[in-house]
């Protein structure tokens, strides 16, 4: 079952296997409640590979196709948002993963607290209270995309508590 979830598509040569944000969306929503054991390696490599201070990155710096940076011409920065940028919405599949595959524990909750710590801090950088839509893969982890998005208002890490 773990592979199914870190399988991202077949081809000739077999399964191209890579770790990437839908393994934490079908993680929250599906994983944990069948298979409880495979759901904590799965968070484990998350945090691993993926987990930066803003969210989680879209594909580990392990993969050859990891842009560390948005930048460039608007073809080589859209290329760069699949391909390692940050995006702040996906920290709340994780954490609820998170806290679940660690049975609600308070230690797991104050562990996602400080998770979202640097997302508050956030808040009075770019857009006054708001989250910028992606940062970038690499440390200082830059704010890019635009100050303020729907899709990142809507999934508010904040309300998981």
């Amino acid at each position: 079952m773990l592979v199914w979830f870190l399988v991202s598509s077949f081809g000739p040569t077999g399964a191209t296997r890579k770790t990437h944000p839908l393994t934490r969306s079908s993680l929250s929503a599906r994983l944990i409640a069948c298979c409880p054991g495979s759901g904590q390696k799965v968070v484990e490599k998350v945090e691993q590979h993926l987990l930066t201070p803003f969210g989680l990155r879209t594909l580990a710096p392990s993969d050859p196709r990891y842009r560390r940076s948005y930048t460039g011409t608007p073809s080589e920065r859209d290329g760069a948002y699949h391909q390692g940028t940050v995006w702040q919405w996906l920290l709340g599949p994780f954490i609820t993963a998170y806290i679940k595959v660690n049975g609600g524990r308070e230690e797991a909750k104050r562990q996602a607290q400080a998770w979202l710590s640097p997302l508050e801090s956030h808040l009075t950088e770019a857009g006054l209270g708001h989250v910028s839509e992606i940062f970038e893969g690499d440390a200082p982890h830059r704010s890019c995309g635009c100050i303020a998005r729907g899709l990142e208002r809507g999934q508010d890490s904040t309300r998981l508590f």
